[in-house]
């Protein structure tokens, strides 16, 4: 669970260091040093925040996790006004792939993007480009992915945490049906009438006894979460071929996918 935090941190210094290489002496990158400063160590401090009387609230809400990520993410938006023309010819690549993994390759903002940053991309030799409009167009797409990335994961994190209250839910439900048939166990009957044999009736029961027992709720609940573990055991190990195999893979409509230097 805190693994974020030090990937956090080393992203930051990582970051610094970078902005360091490209000290010239201008007001415009000292301008830009003052904000990408002030970002990164709001995200070393959302990152180094550990609340045992809030932690859970936190883990929940993911409030310091957004925080220190979306930090990060202007940082990075901020470097481009001073990052070499190299990196910003090399790093566009990655900009189009972000832009692609978070929207479809037909949404306006792909198609854009990728004439901006690879079509309509200056040769390598001519010296005035990339210049302010290349780097426009890639600091947008930067932040055009960063933003949509964002919203996933706090999608994503709804989503478990539904999850989370309706079993915390469904689990509550079974262990009061369960209290309530131990001590009224005729209230919640389990059992069923058969013919024995010689045509006199006679109760069935899940605990084996003749009337409705104490333990009849709990033990097929027992059993019944038994039944769905192993049906889910076996579906995991349907799974483990590979995918072009099988058609496994677990799909959520709030999952997304994200370059691995940007996830978390």
């Amino acid at each position: 669970m805190g693994g974020w935090r030090e990937i956090v941190v080393a992203r930051a210094e990582l970051i610094a260091a970078q902005l360091e290489a490209t000290r010239v002496d201008g007001e415009a990158w000292r301008t830009t040093k003052a904000s990408v400063d002030k970002h990164l160590d709001a995200a070393r401090e959302a990152a180094n925040r550990k609340q045992r009387l809030t932690g859970l609230r936190d883990w929940l809400t993911g409030a310091y996790i957004t925080s220190a990520w979306a930090h990060l993410h202007n940082a990075e938006v901020l470097m481009v006004s001073v990052v070499s023309k190299e990196d910003l010819t090399a790093g566009r690549h990655a900009a189009i792939a972000l832009v692609e993994q978070t929207f479809s390759k037909q949404d306006p903002r792909c198609v854009e993007a990728r004439r901006q940053l690879i079509d309509d991309w200056p040769a390598a030799g001519d010296p005035e480009r990339p210049g302010l409009t290349e780097r426009a167009a890639y600091r947008t797409a930067l932040q055009w992915g960063f933003a949509a990335s964002d919203e996933q994961y706090s999608r994503v994190r709804s989503f478990r945490n539904m999850l989370l209250f309706s079993a915390l839910f469904m689990l509550l439900l079974a262990l009061g049906l369960g209290w309530l048939g131990t001590v009224k166990p005729d209230l919640i009957s389990l059992c069923f009438t058969n013919i024995a044999s010689g045509g006199a009736e006679a109760q069935s029961c899940p605990a084996g006894a003749s009337g409705p027992g104490r333990w009849d709720i709990f033990l097929v609940e027992l059993l019944g979460l038994l039944g769905a573990r192993s049906a889910r055991w076996w579906r995991s190990a349907g799974c483990v071929a590979p995918p072009r195999r099988t058609g496994c893979p677990w799909r959520s409509p709030y999952s997304s996918s994200r370059p691995a230097p940007s996830s978390r």
